[in-house]
């Protein structure tokens, strides 16, 4: 509602400009990450920026490639993919990068985290589970000495709440099993 958190936070906290500064801040600094379990993550962004009411040009375009690409059934009309197009697209989006290719449709809502913030070449100190948000945040706040000026408030809950079991129940009975496996 107040614009895009991800660009505010990267306003407010630029990188550091020079390495030996990155590496002081990371020496006296609590390093912390937040992680989602990777299937609850895939099934949120297809939920979320293809089969949702995003306006986001960017995912509407996506969408299109998807359907053109990879449905099968051209009695289909929908203009949202299915779960298991957008699958198909996603694996072969992440193909490409390991390939090397540089330009590819997706992005970090669709990225494994290790393509994203490297999380084996960091110590954290602290690794958030986005399945107990609010509690690991508060340990967080605590472990910091920030209790009198930080409260935990999640602003962009899921109507269905930080888990998506029954979007993933539905979701994934065809699916899973082949994802698994690649």
């Amino acid at each position: 509602k107040n614009g895009n958190l991800h660009t505010k936070i990267t306003n407010l906290f630029p990188p550091p400009g020079t390495f030996k500064l990155r590496k002081q801040i990371f020496s006296e600094s609590i390093k912390f990450i937040i992680v989602r379990h990777p299937f609850e993550r895939l099934v949120s962004a297809y939920r979320d920026k293809l089969a949702g009411f995003s306006r986001n040009s960017h995912y509407l375009d996506m969408r299109k490639h998807i359907i053109q690409k990879y449905r099968k059934r051209s009695k289909d009309k929908s203009a949202i993919p299915t779960f298991r197009e957008s699958v198909d697209f996603v694996l072969d989006e992440l193909k490409k990068m390991e390939a090397g290719v540089s330009k590819v449709m997706i992005d970090g809502h669709f990225m494994p985290y290790s393509r994203r913030c490297v999380p084996c070449a960091i110590n954290y100190d602290v690794i958030i589970k986005f399945e107990s948000l609010e509690a690991d945040s508060q340990y967080l706040i605590d472990q910091c000495g920030l209790g009198d000026r930080l409260s935990v408030a999640h602003e962009n809950p899921a109507p269905t709440g930080v888990r998506t079991e029954q979007g993933q129940k539905n979701k994934s009975k065809n699916v899973k099993k082949e994802i698994l496996t690649r």
